[in-house]
């Protein structure tokens, strides 16, 4: 039998196997990724985030499903079909989980209906260009400005500098939370989460009381590395002292307290946990998010450009959603929107909700 005859009745396999070397490599290397992406959701169903490593996947859980619609056409291509069609379920699963995030959303109008325009902001200054913040916080237009990581002589220096536009302040002890209103401030009292405080204060607004809480939660690290690293690396650090253990208690504690809250509520702030972490679920069940109500697309607020002392951040895209602005059932979202790099490693979210 000839060479000619033997490649004409081939099964499929050998066929397969005599692609050319660049395309076997390829389809090798697309197995072994889709192998570990299914891994990951099989661990992830099974095991939710009961080990601290996987609530580490987790938190970038829709950037392992990125390269499928690059992948499987390079497949096509190289004519290794068989593989581009086993990892086509794995396309339907990654389009069906975030496909709908970017969806035109449907927002009613509200005409002749009250409203307030809130920002959050972790302005983290490290650099000294508070002054190009400022600015923007003043073009943004708010009716409430709710910042954190504020520290030292920055409070007195902000409130100084917008209290002609915003002549209500909350600053108390043992925060480093800010907040500046235009409405009337009628109450404040610090919340305790256990052994940590978010600002709980109630706004006039024209005759409705409007309780309105900032937070800051913890980072979800321990205060050492579980194992030492023979290569020194910030980032690589903090990845082996993740642990959402008391991040995720701080959030329960305050999902707690707003069940109980009698007034009509807005909670919004740096909350430290990404929209893919298993607590997600948790707040979203109590309260309603305004970014996905109103906006498309992931929504990313960190990492930002953090300004002259962190040049890294200059080349790293916001990856993640950490900062959030929920409300209570009462009220409605009408548009959400993330503001520009300001100099810290945050981008301020901007909503406008409608009120009772």
């Amino acid at each position: 039998m000839n060479t000619a005859t033997t490649l004409a009745t081939a099964t499929p396999e050998v066929r397969a196997y005599r692609l050319p070397a660049p395309a076997r490599i390829l389809a090798f290397l697309a197995g072994c990724y889709g192998l570990a992406l299914v891994v990951y959701l099989a661990l992830r169903f099974a095991l939710a985030d009961s080990l601290w490593w996987l609530a580490f996947l987790h938190t970038f859980t829709p950037y392992y499903f990125a390269p499928l619609p690059v992948l499987i056409p390079l497949l096509l291509v190289a004519g290794a079909r068989r593989m581009a069609v086993r990892l086509l379920p794995l396309a339907l699963i990654g389009l069906l989980l975030y496909g709908p995030l970017w969806l035109p959303r449907t927002v009613a109008a509200n005409p002749g209906g009250q409203s307030i325009k809130v920002v959050t902001f972790n302005i983290m200054v490290l650099t000294h260009h508070f002054e190009q913040m400022a600015d923007w916080l003043r073009t943004a237009d708010a009716d409430v400005i709710l910042l954190q990581e504020v520290s030292g002589l920055e409070p007195e220096a902000i409130i100084n500098t917008l209290e002609d536009a915003y002549p209500y302040a909350v600053n108390l002890e043992g925060t480093t939370q800010l907040a500046v209103s235009r409405y009337p401030v009628t109450d404040m009292a610090l919340v305790d989460l256990g052994n940590w405080f978010a600002d709980r204060f109630v706004l006039d607004v024209n005759g409705v009381a409007l309780a309105v809480y900032n937070v800051h939660m913890d980072m979800p690290r321990l205060r050492e590395p579980r194992l030492p690293l023979i290569i020194p690396n910030e980032m690589l650090q903090l990845a082996m002292q993740y642990d959402e253990t008391y991040r995720n208690s701080l959030i329960r504690a305050l999902l707690d307290k707003v069940k109980r809250e009698d007034l009509p509520f807005i909670v919004a702030g740096d909350f430290n946990t990404s929209d893919n972490a298993l607590i997600y679920q948790e707040i979203a069940a109590t309260m309603r998010d305004s970014f996905r109500e109103t906006s498309t697309g992931l929504g990313a607020t960190w990492p930002a450009s953090a300004g002259d002392n962190d040049p890294l951040m200059d080349i790293i895209p916001p990856l993640l959603r950490i900062d959030y602005i929920w409300h209570s059932d009462h009220l409605r979202a009408l548009s959400t929107q993330l503001g520009p790099e300001l100099d810290s490693d945050h981008l301020p979210l901007v909503a406008v909700l409608a009120l009772p």
